[in-house]
């Protein structure tokens, strides 16, 4: 096979200047939040999703040999306005702002523990997940749900209560993140 080595030692080099580091992350999410055009498409209630580098527009590197640019793409989630927004920027500034009408984002550590706040207050797990453990997978808000059921369209996530990462959930819960309330709550089955 072409470029392939049989040797197990053989490891590629990767570059770590085209990772974006937590503080890097930082600054640009500082740039982006501060700007009004972002925080109009944005809205009142917000979630920041994930970061990442962008390549250079001309012939692409890859490798220990790949170029970096000093752009970044941010994802946001808006609940308010119920649309993933994308954010081009710099660290002199804003470069552009769009919404990603019918792009749902892969659910961010905020997604997942917002869900989790909501289902422990929620009156039908209220008292019985205290000691378990959370854990939320984004569901496909166009999928499993009628055109006039709660949830459709919007941002939902499962959310599943167990001890710990043993498989086996013990209480579940579906989450509307758009309209920040629980939609459906209970206890699993015993699995035999």
């Amino acid at each position: 096979m072409v470029g392939a080595s049989g040797e197990a030692a053989v490891k590629r080099s990767t570059n770590d200047s085209a990772r974006l580091t937590a503080d890097e992350v930082a600054t640009f999410r500082t740039v982006a939040e501060g700007n009004p055009d972002v925080m109009t498409r944005l809205g009142s209630r917000w979630v920041f999703i994930d970061a990442d580098r962008m390549p250079p527009e001309d012939k692409l590197t890859f490798g220990c040999c790949r170029r970096t640019t000093g752009v970044a793409r941010l994802v946001y989630y808006s609940y308010s306005q119920n649309v993933a927004v994308d954010v081009r920027v710099k660290e002199a500034g804003v470069l552009s702002v769009s919404r990603r009408d019918g792009y749902q984002p892969p659910e961010g550590q905020a997604d997942v523990q917002r869900g989790i706040e909501l289902a422990k207050a929620d009156p039908r797990l209220a008292g019985k997940v205290d000691q378990l453990q959370g854990h939320g997978l984004l569901m496909q808000p166009d999928q499993g749900f009628f055109r006039n059921d709660p949830g459709y369209g919007h941002r939902t996530i499962w959310i599943t209560f167990s001890q710990g990462q043993d498989g086996d959930p013990k209480y579940w819960a579906v989450v509307d993140l758009t309209e920040d309330k629980v939609l459906e709550a209970g206890e699993e089955p015993p699995r035999s």
